[in-house]
């Protein structure tokens, strides 16, 4: 039996991830399926107390980036994911499980964190090759709003069933286009910061996010691969599961190969050993953590798996 959450009342920011059943690709972008998610988490808003600080929607599973009012985690975890897949089966037409069993939060201590983990969420369709620029992603997702200082994003989708069972008139199909608008709040990474500051912020992240896609570009040159074309990932098989490496291999071998191309492999092989020494520590810090709800002096700026320096639990 797995244990109960515990999310202490100090920390107030979350980021969580949500798996399809089985790794299927249950949530293939298309207009339909990011309207869904945006309309559940436009309904999940005007029910519950939170501040929604990042969306990033994949074809199975789904980031979001929580900042907690007076609404529990789990209580905003559960309204949206029943409501997603409620919604979701009905249009694949099929029944049962539609997520894992459950999410994955982490809890975010600090503005560098924070900053971090948005990044990391908005990068996804660029690191898994699905898109050559963040912002050109076909799926959910809260960049192009965050980047530019928009307080919100509009997904909209023209329900062609309810326009041809309603007489297939041309001149209504205004009438049959549905939108849905998330409102994207400030994660703590903008806390205490003038107007200024912020936009500098935004600035530095953008030019995180172009180093991100170029470096991306560069592995697939060596590679000999084209560039992404966004719309192939919306004529993904929704029952199909991603491919799964070759098993025996080390998982960093890929970006060895890449890297090593470009003549840092020593960088590699550090990168390498350091996540080797920090994963059980993390691991250890984590069990405590769910067992006695008492937090470890976790490294400032931590995000895993990013953890900059070395550090204990006993």
């Amino acid at each position: 039996m797995s244990l109960p959450r515990h999310h202490p009342p100090e920390i107030r920011e979350y980021h969580c991830v949500s798996k399809c059943v089985d790794d299927q690709h249950l949530l293939t972008p298309t207009e339909e399926t990011t309207y869904i998610i945006a309309r559940v988490w436009e309904m999940a808003q005007a029910k519950y107390d939170f501040t929604l600080c990042a969306l990033m929607g994949m074809s199975n599973h789904t980031h979001d980036e929580i900042r907690l009012g007076q609404t529990p985690l789990p209580r905003i975890q559960q309204f949206v994911k029943s409501q997603i897949a409620r919604r979701m089966n009905r249009v694949l037409g099929r029944s049962g499980a539609f997520w894992m069993r459950r999410y994955h939060d982490t809890a975010i201590l600090d503005a560098e964190a924070s900053s971090s983990s948005v990044h990391y969420q908005h990068a996804n369709p660029v690191r898994a090759s699905l898109s050559e620029h963040a912002e050109s992603w076909i799926g959910t997702t809260s960049h192009r709003a965050f980047v530019e200082g928009k307080d919100s994003f509009t997904a909209s989708w023209f329900d062609e069933r309810s326009w041809k069972r309603a007489g297939s008139d041309p001149e209504r199909k205004d009438e049959f286009v549905r939108k849905a608008t998330v409102r994207i709040g400030a994660p703590i990474a903008f806390d205490g910061l003038s107007e200024a500051e912020r936009d500098a912020l935004r600035a530095s992240m953008r030019a995180r996010m172009e180093a991100e896609e170029q470096a991306a570009a560069s592995a697939r040159a060596m590679e000999g691969e084209l560039p992404p074309r966004p719309q192939a990932a919306a004529r993904i098989d929704p029952r199909s599961r991603p491919d799964q490496p070759k098993r025996g291999g080390r998982p960093e071998g890929r970006l060895r190969r890449r890297v090593r191309a470009a003549g840092e492999a020593s960088l590699v092989e550090a990168l390498a050993d350091a996540y080797a020494i920090k994963l059980p520590v993390y691991r250890r810090a984590s069990e405590r953590y769910r067992r006695t709800g008492v937090l470890c002096a976790f490294p400032s700026g931590m995000y895993p798996p990013w953890i900059p320096h070395a550090f204990e639990v006993t």
